[in-house]
């Protein structure tokens, strides 16, 4: 259930998901490409995905499972990530290494698609490139809103930026439909790999 309020929507169910920033964005032909260019990687327990410090080669969606983001040296967990979470794209932004450590809670599943990849797609088919890029500047905008909400709200505490019903534009939810749709298509895709 939604509460309607003129030209935005509060979901009423669990988090908004950072793929339909991509998924909603990208065409199908991109996604199909995404599917076969991107493989299945499964973590265990405790296994890290990506490590404070060391550049990472790949951009990830979380598939299945849970992974938190955590401070190295303190161990303190700023954000837990689950099913649609995208990770990773910051350091294909840009050429530092990580900030954080990304570990798996249990076992987890992502789809990964690597930097070499993806830098060669992005070169060969610039409509692609056009699409993808537009896609992270909607994804890290609407992080920075929802961070600059909580830190407008008074002391920011790391581990409470979390996602959480929040105010979502009809046009931002128009293509939530195609993105869900998308992201169980790539599901089913990867899983039965």
């Amino acid at each position: 259930m939604c509460r309607v309020v003129p030209g935005r929507v509060t979901p009423r169910r669990g988090p908004l998901r950072q793929v339909i920033f991509i998924l909603g964005t990208l065409a199908d032909g991109d996604i199909d490409w995404i599917a076969s260019a991107g493989r299945k990687r499964e973590f265990a327990d405790g296994e890290v995905l990506i490590r404070c410090g060391t550049p990472t080669d790949a951009i990830y969606i979380v598939l299945e499972g849970e992974l938190t983001v955590s401070d190295a040296e303190s161990g303190k967990v700023f954000s837990r990530l689950k099913s649609g979470e995208v990770i990773g794209e910051i350091s294909l932004l840009d050429s530092r290494p990580p900030t954080a450590d990304v570990t798996a809670t249990g076992a987890a599943t992502v789809l990964e698609l690597d930097r070499a990849t993806l830098d060669h797609k992005l070169v060969e088919d610039t409509s692609f490139a056009s699409r993808f890029y537009h896609a992270l500047g909607i994804l890290l905008a609407h992080r920075l809103r929802k961070l600059t909400r909580k830190i407008n709200f008074g002391a920011i505490d790391l581990s409470a930026i979390q996602d959480e019903p929040e105010e979502t534009d009809f046009q931002l939810l128009e293509s939530a439909a195609l993105a869900g749709k998308r992201f169980d298509w790539i599901l089913q895709t990867l899983l039965k790999r």
